[in-house]
């Protein structure tokens, strides 16, 4: 099996801190929660971080780009 998608539920500390990891490996990533806000909380500090990363060399920039383009959803109903 060859896993290309994955669904994180939660977005806090933990849930957008796997949501970037998986991201910055290569992962097709969807994280979930049950409040726009937190979401909304979590990508701003999922960009934080990338910017932090990629300005140390830590990461490169398409690695950035792809925890950017972390999917967000209110629901687990497939998109």
């Amino acid at each position: 099996m060859d896993v290309k998608n994955i669904v994180v539920i939660g977005a806090g500390t933990m849930g957008h801190g796997i949501a970037q990891t998986a991201a910055v490996a290569g992962y097709q990533v969807t994280m979930t929660d049950i409040d726009a806000e937190i979401l909304d909380r979590a990508q701003a500090a999922v960009a934080r971080s990338v910017e932090k990363l990629a300005s140390k060399g830590a990461i490169t920039e398409e690695q950035k780009a792809a925890a950017l383009r972390i999917q967000t959803a209110l629901d687990m109903q497939p998109a």
